[in-house]
């Protein structure tokens, strides 16, 4: 259920009334975790082919997440789509 490396990053809203917390890790994946439950929702790897180094919530719904090979992923949250842009030049 933890992450498996050093977290990176973080972020909270509310989806639905309910508070949740986004982390970022070193393993390559972001989780959802219910505040008022302490459980976890879902995590997110297969987007993931680098280290996770910074997140950022561009809405209360929509995660940018930096990756260490210098890629973004967009994550809709309200719809769990997902899109990767390419990494710097």
């Amino acid at each position: 259920m933890a992450h498996s490396a050093a977290i990176t990053s973080f972020a909270y809203t509310v989806i639905n009334n309910a508070g949740i917390l986004l982390s970022g890790s070193r393993d390559r994946k972001v989780k959802a975790w219910s505040i008022q439950q302490g459980t976890l929702k879902c995590e997110v790897e297969k987007m993931m082919n680098a280290e996770v180094t910074c997140m950022q919530l561009t809405s209360p719904l929509y995660l940018v997440v930096g990756l260490s090979d210098g890629t973004f992923a967009g994550w809709d949250l309200s719809s769990d789509q997902i899109s990767i842009l390419p990494a710097h030049n």
